[in-house]
């Protein structure tokens, strides 16, 4: 027998914080929100994928080759980018291409900018950059 515990879903046992899964925060795009969307920049993985896109498109699967980082750890990653606003995805059959989102207002797109120029100044990201150029597409399965 399944027993009500007369919170709403999201909310903790005391009822005063909210998850981050709530609904409200998922309907939320945090290009509109300067300090979540800052927040996505914050993550090493984050930052190599987000490099990555800035030069193609890409699959799980080739970012799993190029990153040599689980396929979990990238979609969970993938997603969190992809709640941001800064990611989008785009379905060809079973494979899934994600790409860098429009930016959505001056905010985004400034900081987008800014971050592109600070991607070629940084090592492990020019090599990403380089292990990319010599990977052969891989097709998903």
């Amino acid at each position: 027998m399944i027993r009500s515990t007369g919170r709403l879903p999201g909310i903790c046992r005391a009822g005063r914080h909210r998850r981050i899964t709530s609904p409200a925060w998922r309907s939320a795009r945090a290009v509109d929100n300067p300090s979540q969307l800052f927040k996505a920049f914050a993550d090493e993985t984050r930052l190599r994928i987000l490099n990555l896109l800035a030069q193609r498109d890409h699959c799980v699967c080739e970012f799993q080759g190029i990153l040599r980082v689980p396929q979990p750890k990238i979609s969970r990653h993938l997603a969190y980018l992809r709640r941001c606003g800064l990611v989008v995805e785009e379905r060809h059959g079973k494979r899934i291409m994600y790409s860098l989102a429009e930016p959505r207002n001056e905010v985004h797109a400034a900081l987008l900018h800014c971050v592109r120029g600070c991607f070629q100044k940084i090592d492990f990201l020019q090599r990403d950059i380089e292990r990319d150029k010599k990977t052969k597409p891989i097709l998903c399965e």
